[in-house]
């Protein structure tokens, strides 16, 4: 009874985790447009950093659904093990990649003056992004309830990645709410480019646990395959051992005439016939 309680517990985990997936890519997918549409109709450093982001984390997003669902759909736990993996070293290049590129970027804006933020795109942004952390914080509940019910590393990447999206939500929607607020100021031209640092700080902070949790899961799976590897050789070196091909040519012979019965003691042994010679006179 307590076994088919586990196994009905981890089918209702599996099925919540491909359920928040594909919640994730749904809810996802309209702020991608929207977030595409602001960075194109203004200069805000960080809305471009909000692009880059969504766009990284919505490849994420559709990996983690199709392995999801590959889990609840019923494959072996060797390749569930490996695809989890897998998507979390997708999910770990993502953020690492989105770190480096908004870094760069504040970097460069703030050597060259900085930038203050025009355009009918950043009310859109802000407002999208408040909207969007509300929508992520949902989300990132969800993902910290299967976390309970089912510890992964899938789930705990998934957390960290909506640690981020929440944090840089707020980041942006802050930056956007004070450069409008000091527009045409010395604190609008910089608040862009330190958003971005910020949010490039954030995004390393959550990464860290995914990368960890990636190269553990690596490590483990490497050492399991080279086991496996040397469990089989060693079971092909016994299997020879053990065959009639491995004994020399005599010993074969030899084990038959161990084999042959010796005569009672009441009985007589058969007169061995002389072969006949084939030797030419």
């Amino acid at each position: 009874m307590q076994t088919l309680q586990a196994n009905n517990g981890g089918s209702d985990a599996e099925a919540a985790a491909a359920r928040t997936a594909r919640l994730a890519v749904l809810a996802g997918t309209p702020g991608l447009l929207l977030t595409a549409y602001a960075a194109a109709t203004s200069t805000s450093l960080t809305i471009r950093a909000d692009l880059a982001l969504t766009l990284m984390d919505m490849l994420v997003l559709v990996v983690v659904a199709v392995v999801a669902g590959g889990r609840k759909s019923g494959i072996g736990k060797r390749r569930a093990a490996l695809a989890e993996t897998l998507a979390n070293a997708l999910a770990a290049l993502g953020m690492c990649l989105s770190m480096a590129v908004v870094a760069g970027i504040a970097v460069q804006r703030i050597t060259a003056g900085g930038v203050e933020p025009h355009g009918s795109g950043v009310l859109l942004a802000m407002n999208l992004n408040l909207a969007y952390a509300a929508i992520n914080f949902w989300i990132l509940r969800r993902w910290k309830a299967r976390n309970l019910t089912a510890a992964s590393a899938l789930a705990r990447a998934q957390i960290c990645l909506f640690s981020d999206k929440l944090s840089s939500n707020l980041l942006i929607a802050a930056s956007l709410a004070t450069a409008m607020v000091w527009e045409g100021t010395m604190i609008a031209r910089f608040v862009d480019p330190v958003a971005g640092l910020l949010i490039a700080t954030a995004t390393a902070r959550w990464t860290i646990p995914v990368v960890r949790d990636t190269a553990r899961s690596l490590r483990r799976e490497v050492r399991k395959r080279v086991g496996r590897r040397e469990a089989l050789r060693q079971t092909s070196a016994q299997v020879a051992s053990r065959s009639p091909s491995g004994f020399a040519p005599h010993c074969g012979r030899a084990r038959r005439h161990s084999l042959r019965r010796e005569p009672s003691p009441g009985r007589s042994a058969r007169p061995v016939r002389p072969r006949p010679s084939c030797a030419i006179a």
